[in-house]
């Protein structure tokens, strides 16, 4: 897939949708864009109405990893909670067991990981989840 196909509908990019576009990428090898599916997804969904979320509700199939399908159901958790409205119940998923540091897997930069976790919002730290929040969109 290429960045051209995210950008082209401007809507909603359902949990639905995203977990297939991810699932295809993780398994091609192509984990920068399923980043890149998943920040857009986040994006889109801070940009949606109040009233255009209820696809919000049906739980999405598995991307087949589960560090991306907890990854995603606390990024509709995050999106909720700062709306002030009760998230899906599929997104009550566990914490991570070992914490996963997003898209910098291999960083080795002294503080980096502090640098983010000071950054990163409670919901995705309580789930073991770093990543900024300005890297999930606009909000």
């Amino acid at each position: 897939m290429s960045v051209s196909e995210l950008r082209a509908p401007r809507g909603l990019l359902t949990p639905t949708r995203s977990a297939d576009l991810i699932r295809n990428e993780l398994e091609a090898g192509n984990t920068d864009v399923a980043i890149r599916v998943m920040t857009e997804m986040a994006g889109r969904l801070q940009l949606a109405s109040d009233d255009g979320l209820s696809e919000l509700q049906l739980s999405p199939p598995t991307t087949g990893r589960p560090e991306w399908d907890t990854f995603l159901a606390t990024v509709v958790m995050w999106d909720s909670h700062k709306r002030g409205l009760d998230a899906p119940s599929w997104t009550d998923r566990p914490p991570l067991v070992s914490e996963w540091f997003v898209g910098y897997e291999q960083s080795t930069e002294a503080g980096w990981r502090e640098v983010v976790r000071s950054e990163t919002p409670a919901e995705f730290l309580g789930r073991g989840i770093l990543i900024r929040e300005k890297s999930l969109g606009i909000r």
